[in-house]
């Protein structure tokens, strides 16, 4: 499992699209890509910084053998609804990122959409002891058997690592 500070960094890659529309309010004002660069150039250190934790996970973590008995869709994106609304609104930037953190820091297994864009599938999935995980895969699951071996990423999320 990752340590608490990776994962809240981790967590904390989920803040981009914050960022993203924030670029944008900026830069379409006047059609000018330098207006809120900083922004775009924030968006883009998040995303290397979530490849990079997940590149590394996937490779330093114990692989663990898995046995699902239950599947079913994830569709917890409440978090990321109001982390996208907020900046549409003539909010300050503090409040907008405090109110952003907060949601992350209370959530911290919340919907990240880095991996939406990588073709992450989002699954929440009970395990032989009963115990209950948000499962990230790039298959579509169709049957309990057809995810092996997993890293745990924290309590709640578990990634296959298989191709």
């Amino acid at each position: 499992m990752l340590s608490k500070l990776i994962q809240l960094l981790l967590a904390s890659t989920s803040i981009f699209p914050v960022f993203l529309i924030l670029w944008f309010k900026s830069f379409s004002k006047q059609w000018n890509i330098k207006e809120g660069i900083l922004y775009l150039i924030i968006t883009i250190i998040l995303f290397i910084i979530f490849y990079l934790i997940i590149k590394l996970a996937k490779t330093k973590l114990e692989k663990l053998p898995l046995k699902i008995t239950k599947i079913s869709n994830n569709k917890n994106i409440l978090p990321f609804i109001i982390m996208c609304i907020i900046p549409l609104f003539d909010i300050k930037i503090p409040i907008i990122l405090f109110v952003s953190f907060f949601i992350i820091i209370t959530n911290i297994y919340c919907f990240n959409p880095f991996f939406i864009l990588l073709g992450y599938n989002h699954y929440k999935i009970t395990i032989k002891n009963g115990n209950s995980f948000i499962l990230l895969t790039k298959k579509t699951l169709v049957n309990t058997n057809q995810i092996k071996e997993v890293i745990q990423l924290n309590n709640y999320i578990i990634i296959d690592i298989e191709k």
